[in-house]
């Protein structure tokens, strides 16, 4: 799988620190049909609770090694918008009629819209907001993966919201490390080869910065945004 994620990798190359049109490679190329993400990025504990310290949720903070994290000093709620569902962080939500899908609180975390139309042409809409947990993640991604089959979509669209770990150092927060920058990226890669198995194409992979108030909805029309940006 180290092998799948170092040519995605090359694929999406440096422009994840700006909105790119990304190709992942198929995980059905290496006979992958498993839903364990977790086996698939090939890190250690240390790796994974580091990682995950810097999101956001606070039950993320029992999590913590350190004291100085971005979960110590969680800013205000952002307001969810009028007729928009919240998916809360480490959870997964989607609708086939008008109600859109918002999520707050990203960080560390990946967000994933998927959005596409039902043999009927009604639309619908799905998010998940991905902690990387290696007690939940799983457990996460099949939600996910459930509601997007269930709707069996036609010519389905992925759009990803990640941090942006190619940014200069003083943009993120206060005790990351490179070893933080190379997990995200394994755990990006990995998830655009399991997303290739349940949507069409993936449309944009969206590199934002660090910010405990980043957000990320996609509106009944299909219009998905990272914060005020509009990705799709």
């Amino acid at each position: 799988m180290r092998f799948a994620q170092a040519i995605t990798s090359l694929l999406m190359g440096a422009a994840l620190t700006t909105s790119i049109t990304a190709a992942p490679l198929s995980r059905r190329l290496f006979g992958l049909f498993d839903d364990d993400l977790v086996d698939d990025i090939d890190h250690d504990d240390d790796d994974w609770e580091q990682y995950a310290s810097f999101c956001s949720n606070p039950s993320a903070a029992k999590m913590m090694k350190r004291e100085a994290s971005a979960c110590s000093a969680i800013e205000a709620r952002a307001d969810r918008p009028t007729g928009f569902s919240e998916v809360a962080v480490n959870n997964a939500d989607g609708f086939a009629f008008p109600i859109g899908l918002w999520s707050q609180s990203f960080v560390s975390c990946v967000g994933v819209v998927i959005v596409g139309t039902k043999d009927d042409g009604t639309k619908a809409q799905a998010l998940a907001h991905f902690l990387a947990s290696k007690e939940t993640l799983n457990d996460t991604w099949k939600k996910f993966k459930d509601l997007v089959k269930g709707f069996d979509l036609d010519d389905s669209k992925a759009y990803l919201s990640i941090p942006n770990y190619d940014g200069d150092d003083d943009e993120k927060p206060s005790g990351w490390t490179s070893d933080d920058d190379n997990f995200g990226r394994d755990f990006v890669a990995t998830l655009l080869n399991f997303i290739d198995d349940i949507a069409d194409d993936v449309e944009t992979v969206h590199a934002r910065a660090f910010n405990t108030q980043s957000t990320m909805d996609v509106s009944p029309d299909h219009v998905v945004r990272v914060n005020d940006a509009v990705i799709s």
